[in-house]
């Protein structure tokens, strides 16, 4: 096998692994993200988790609503600024952060790995990410 095809068959398998972590995440990377960090920082504004997701505003208002329709969190508009907009875990919100951050979620993910195949790849993905950071 060629180097460049054996190169894009390990970036094809990355991507294809990225994604299957990504959206098989126990409600989505983005819900349990805001979850996570609300659980941290407690009430915040909703810009400041924009700006802590590093997405658009109409993608974390998305996330938001979908954390509302489901009892985790809940919006208000501030006194002082009604155009500001604070973001809180609910009861239920607060239990839910709590499991996932306990859960270690992502044991599922490699279920065919021994623990020592699952030692190699640890080994094996910080090369590449050390190899990546020498050439930024």
């Amino acid at each position: 096998m060629k180097q460049t095809d054996r190169d894009r068959m390990i970036t094809d398998y990355l991507h294809k692994c990225g994604y299957y972590i990504y959206h098989n995440s126990p409600g989505g990377q983005s819900q349990t993200q805001i979850l996570l960090y609300l659980l941290k920082e407690g009430k915040v504004s909703q810009k400041e988790l924009q700006e802590h997701m590093k997405i658009q505003s109409g993608s974390v208002s998305e996330v938001i609503t979908k954390l509302e329709n489901k009892g985790f969190i809940q919006r208000e508009r501030d006194d002082a600024d009604r155009r500001r907009v604070t973001v809180s875990l609910t009861k239920a919100g607060k239990n839910c952060a709590e499991h996932r951050k306990n859960s270690g979620s992502h044991e599922i993910c490699y279920p065919l790995l021994t623990e020592e195949q699952k030692d190699q790849l640890i080994q094996l993905l910080e090369l590449t990410a050390e190899g990546w950071r020498q050439t930024e």
